[in-house]
């Protein structure tokens, strides 16, 4: 904890970091999805309610419980008051994150103005914000998955049972917590299988498997996975049917426009559109040409409070926020650009080590947490294709692999860092980066400006959810 008491810098970003969120946190009163009616329900019926009873009634349940669990220890019956004590254990969530996050960057760059700078832009972030002033279940998913990967890296380093017990808690908590939480346990069975092909079956492995099994067990029955399965025949369940199958570049409509064609979504980056017109519709007959590019959906959501009109009452006319989104999307470029370079560094660095021998992948195993990271794009790939509407584009269902999205940003910046130290190149995305943090201060003190004080706006009840087909028999193991 020295890098906190001599760092004035440091210090001085995690405090206003932590503050906007504390703010934010006691003015806002909307989510993106309405949460509290499944909290009312365990209170109410002192149970775990199924997907069809309420909109979000899909969800693990651990937030939701955990949620109830203080309503009814502190007897918190205002809805108003109900709202900011959700809202706050996500706040909480959201600057514990930063630790993590911070030590992890640390260990790659030692420059302390370049771990402040590449920081910053993480603290500072406006959709981290935005989810961690929420009564929702993002944050703490986002929370638990980033120990998980953060605790691996730990793992990877040191071989220590203890470090990997961590590693099984955070998952199942990230499992209880998300249904995506699911990617963080085939992450760590298949960083276990890697390791074990180049050692011998030792009695340690055997133990780390074990405690795997049981995680994953226990997270199974009580993220109610298992109960979905008997009832619906499938563990994860959604409020939303599936929609048929896009084709490859003849667009097609499914709902609000968001996949309408494989080579729209997963082939295309419109950021002239979107600095154009940077802000997305839900609106069928509304919808800008960007919309249906998921790179830039993405990119849009995760650089810009602004970019997403919902929930309503975050929805300003502000033009000058407008701008800074506009600025935003053009300067983001730069560590944007930093991270995909990030990756071929470190395919390369892989393909060196393929190339000398096999052996060498398990001398430095950091490579390994990219697993996390595949799983998540590869889960928001999959997510889009097979319910294409917009609403599934959204950054916060792969903000959970943050350290590994993270440590490609860090790749980047070293390997550009090493060839052009000192260069006026150099200078100018050190300067674009913290441009990008200044409009990432900016917008969100803006936000919080057009915020309405202390309003309870009511939740949408109205919304349904879609049946799914009633089984013709019962499922293999969930008896008669």
């Amino acid at each position: 904890m020295k890098v906190f008491v001599n760092n004035y810098g440091l210090k001085i970003v995690f405090v206003l970091a932590i503050s906007l969120r504390v703010v934010l946190g006691l003015i806002n009163s909307e989510a993106n999805d309405d949460h509290l009616p499944v909290v009312h329900l365990i209170m109410e019926e002192n149970r775990l309610p199924l997907r069809d009873e309420c909109w979000e009634c899909f969800q693990p349940k651990l937030y939701h419980a955990a949620i109830a669990g203080i309503f009814e220890l502190f007897s918190i019956e205002s809805l108003g008051v109900q709202i900011r004590v959700a809202q706050m254990v996500n706040v909480i969530a959201g600057s514990l994150l930063l630790v993590p996050v911070y030590y992890f960057l640390a260990d790659f760059i030692k420059s302390r103005a370049s771990q402040l700078l590449i920081f910053s832009l993480i603290a500072f972030n406006p959709r981290l914000i935005a989810v961690s002033i929420q009564a929702t279940n993002d944050m703490l998913a986002i929370f638990f998955s980033t120990l998980v990967i953060y605790f691996t890296y730990r793992y990877l380093q040191t071989d220590e049972t203890k470090i990997f017990a961590y590693v099984i808690l955070f998952s199942t908590l990230a499992t209880l917590t998300k249904g995506s939480g699911l990617i963080v346990f085939i992450a760590v069975f298949l960083i276990l299988g890697l390791n074990l092909i180049n050692q011998k079956l030792q009695l340690k492995y055997l133990g780390y498997v074990t405690m795997a099994v049981l995680g994953l067990g226990m997270s199974l029955y009580g993220g109610q996975y298992i109960q979905n399965y008997c009832t619906y025949g499938t563990p994860l369940v959604t409020n939303s049917p599936k929609k048929p199958f896009p084709n490859f570049s003849q667009p097609t409509f499914e709902g609000r426009p968001g996949v309408v064609s494989i080579k729209s979504a997963y082939f295309t980056f419109r950021v002239l559109a979107l600095i154009s017109e940077p802000q997305m519709s839900y609106e069928n007959n509304e919808a800008p040409w960007h919309q249906t590019s998921l790179w830039t959906q993405l990119y849009g959501r995760l650089n810009s409070i602004q970019f997403d009109p919902w929930p309503r009452s975050w929805v300003s006319d502000n033009g000058i926020r407008t701008i800074l989104a506009q600025m935003t999307f053009f300067f983001a470029l730069v560590p944007t650009s930093l991270m995909v370079f990030g990756i071929f560094v470190q395919l390369k660095e892989l393909g060196v080590r393929v190339r000398r021998s096999f052996a060498s992948l398990f001398v430095e195993r950091i490579w390994m947490i990219q697993i996390f990271g595949l799983g998540y794009i590869a889960f928001i790939l999959l997510y889009t294709l097979q319910y294409r509407d917009v609403a599934t584009m959204k950054v916060i269902f792969i903000l959970p692999g943050l350290i590994c999205f993270l440590y490609l940003l860090i790749s980047g910046y070293q390997q550009v860092e090493a060839m052009l130290n000192g260069s006026r190149v150099m200078t100018f995305i050190q300067t674009s980066i913290l441009l990008v943090v200044c409009l990432y201060i900016g917008e969100v003190v803006l936000f919080a400006v057009d915020l309405p004080i202390y309003s309870v706006s009511p939740y949408v009840n109205s919304w349904t959810v879609s049946p799914l087909s009633p089984l013709e028999q019962t499922p293999m193991f969930c008896g008669s």
